[in-house]
């Protein structure tokens, strides 16, 4: 009886470690979370990796921008990322962007759409599920700046939120992180 009792036992661990480790894979996709202008950019989206990649079609075709503005409403940072959910298929991207004013140094920023406050999701197969501002029913998160090196040019940080509108699937965002050199 012991033994069936140990068996049990061992069978329940087994399963939880399993579910951890799943877990745990899609994070270490992710990039490092650096303060020295990588390039990097990451997160969880539905607790899926979301990586950039493919050309956004703009000038320099990054899939993923930090724009900094000092003198707009006291500071304003725009982050923008996207990717292609199918390879070779222009139709089937996805993208994050992020915006957060009186940028000044590093600190915490609520994403609850304020002045220029917000984050915003848009997947190319779902347009009818675009989650902007004032369209988006629920909006929570925090951008959470670690760095704000305006001599050195660097700005970086973590970031988490999530969306609802009536009628779509909720957006939900964690483990984000970014790192970039203006």
């Amino acid at each position: 009886m012991k033994f069936l009792s140990c068996l049990g036992i061992g069978a329940i661990v087994f399963l939880f470690s399993g579910c951890q480790k799943e877990e745990n894979s899609e994070v270490d996709l992710l990039p490092a979370a650096t303060q020295n202008g990588t390039k990097a950019f990451g997160c969880l989206l539905n607790g899926k990796a979301f990586l950039p990649n493919g050309n956004d079609g703009n000038i320099g075709g990054s899939p993923y921008s930090v724009v900094y503005e000092p003198r707009l409403y006291e500071g304003l940072l725009t982050i923008n990322a996207f990717r292609y959910t199918r390879k070779g298929d222009e139709n089937s991207y996805q993208s994050i962007l992020l915006f957060a004013d009186s940028v000044q140094r590093p600190g915490r920023f609520s994403l609850s759409v304020k002045r220029a406050e917000e984050a915003l999701f848009y997947d190319a197969q779902k347009p009818d599920c675009r989650f902007r501002a004032r369209e988006t029913h629920y909006q929570s998160g925090e951008l959470v700046l670690t760095r704000v090196d305006k001599v050195a040019g660097i700005i970086s940080g973590t970031f988490h939120f999530k969306l609802y509108k009536p009628g779509c699937d909720s957006v939900i965002v964690t483990e984000g992180r970014f790192d970039k050199k203006l």
